[in-house]
């Protein structure tokens, strides 16, 4: 077989690990291996959103030394494609917005290229409601590299005829151009991405991990395949584990929370009720699939719902900001503290009062996309969900579908749903991926391939000037890049699309 490897994150760690487990498996296999790897030619990209040449030369030194770990040969060829007629399509690309849904609506071929722009840049700022005419040259930026990246991508495939191709995660600005250029060359595309705890990555065909449908799909295959005998324990210890704020696919967001802590107006004669949000700018960044289609916002949501419950003198919220907005300061942040209402407590995101505590206490919860929309139908509590989430068509929560029922349930006293949808999805965050068989994971952010911290060994081997002095630096000078890179106003320079 001929496999295609984008590798376009490789200061993100495990990624550049995923790839070589990914590379080194096909070599194993007596697979022709193709990796294409940025040579600073982008103006702007995730891991280096300023493009600081020295985070350039860092990111190549990165992915020298994981080549040179490699047991086998493989092609590097630049992730930009220097062929004229790659650069003539680049040149010719227009684009015109002044609003985000313009943006939103910028097409090169089938690719999504306005989506895919602001996904990163929401992501970088952590702002969902982005002002387009305040950031348009970092947006600029992004639509440019991002159309270079696919049209370079569709003319390898033409050339090279490749039978698979990896690429990461799937919705940033780099990576879902390599998905929709194999979409328009019907070729199989593998998305990678984390697995359910750091000793695991998985593997998503021809999609992304934020396709709900697609994820829920592999949630009843999985549970459908597991040992009847076993696969309730294991969804149970999903929620178990997460309750004491042990770390799994990700970073545990309640293990600084006290234990025992409740807000010190809670009253046990209210009817209490838990609103748990999530950052508004992690849907804003995945696309429309998540669009909430209740609530234009969840601080619209909140706001009205919050006003129309005046009148329930007995109920009491509490809005238990997500923790992930600690220390930002973006407007979702902003709005949060000005939410003013005598029947609303704030907790915010900082706080040390246990987000458990208040699940197991209250007597329901209205949840956004958090995962604890699922967690308390677990723990026997009813579940209110005002926005979308991967649990979201699996029958576990009550879904009002307008603001009014909303409101009525609220008010009315519901039962706890079946709880078997809760282990499904339990069962699969405890289980899904690929079990790597040359990375040892340290924790979720390092460890070693094959023994080796490839991190470290950039670090202290520092041949990066060295060994980019024979293929870029004497061709174009550190110093020349960084004159035509700010001559042309951030965009690709010129020099760097011609053919060596």
């Amino acid at each position: 077989m001929k496999i295609f490897v984008f590798s376009t994150h490789a200061l993100w760690q495990p990624h550049l690990e995923t790839e070589l487990e990914i590379i080194q498996n096909h070599l194993n296999k007596g697979d022709t291996v193709y990796r294409f790897v940025c040579d600073g030619t982008l103006p702007v990209c995730d891991v280096n959103i300023n493009h600081a040449l020295s985070v350039c030369l860092k990111c190549k030194e990165m992915s020298l030394c994981g080549k040179s770990l490699l047991e086998g040969s493989i092609i590097d060829l630049p992730l930009i494609n220097v062929d004229s007629s790659v650069k003539n399509k680049i040149d010719s690309f227009t684009f015109k917005y002044n609003s985000i849904q313009e943006l939103k609506n910028i097409y090169a071929d089938n690719f999504d290229v306005g989506v895919a722009s602001l996904s990163s840049v929401i992501s970088w700022l952590r702002e969902p409601s982005l002002d387009v005419e305040k950031n348009r040259e970092t947006i600029d930026d992004c639509l440019r590299s991002a159309v270079s990246v696919y049209y370079s991508a569709l003319q390898y495939m033409q050339d090279l005829k490749p039978d698979r191709v990896y690429a990461f995660n799937g919705r940033l600005v780099h990576v879902k151009p390599v998905l929709r250029a194999s979409e328009k060359m019907n070729v199989e595309c593998f998305i990678h991405e984390r697995g359910h705890n750091k000793d695991f990555y998985e593997l998503y065909k021809n999609t992304t991990p934020h396709n709900r449908e697609y994820v829920v799909s592999k949630m009843n295959e999985l549970w459908s395949n597991a040992d009847p005998t076993k696969r309730n324990e294991i969804g149970e210890s999903f929620y178990k584990e997460r309750a004491a704020g042990k770390s799994q696919g990700w970073y545990s967001f309640t293990d600084k929370q006290q234990k025992g802590l409740l807000p010190d107006n809670w009253n046990p004669e209210k009817r209490n009720v838990v609103i748990f949000n999530s950052s508004e700018d992690e849907f804003a960044s995945i696309g429309d699939d998540w669009k909430n289609e209740l609530y234009s916002s969840q601080l619209e949501a909140i706001s009205e719902i919050i006003s129309d419950c005046l009148k329930f003198n007995e109920i009491h919220f509490y809005l238990r900001v997500h923790p992930n907005l600690s220390n930002v300061n973006n407007s979702e942040a902003k709005t949060i503290k000005q939410l003013n209402f005598p029947n609303l407590t704030v907790i915010e995101a900082e706080n040390p009062i246990s987000t458990y505590d208040l699940l197991f206490n209250c007597e329901k919860i209205l949840a956004f996309g958090s995962s604890v929309g699922i967690e308390a139908v677990f723990w026997g509590k009813p579940s209110i969900q005002a926005g979308k989430s991967y649990y979201f068509d699996m029958n576990a929560t009550y879904k009002p579908k307008t603001h009014e029922e909303t409101i009525q349930m609220i008010k009315a006293k519901q039962e706890p749903m079946d709880k078997t949808p809760a282990l499904i999805y339990g069962y699969y965050f405890k289980t899904f991926g690929i079990e790597y068989k040359f990375y040892s994971a340290k924790n979720l952010a390092t460890g070693l391939y094959k023994g080796v911290n490839i991190d470290e060994k950039a670090e202290k081997t520092s041949n990066i000037f060295k060994t980019w002095r024979s293929n870029f630096i004497l061709k174009y000078p550190a110093y020349l890049f960084e004159v035509e890179y700010r001559k042309n106003k951030r965009r690709i320079p010129s020099f760097l699309l011609k053919k060596n």
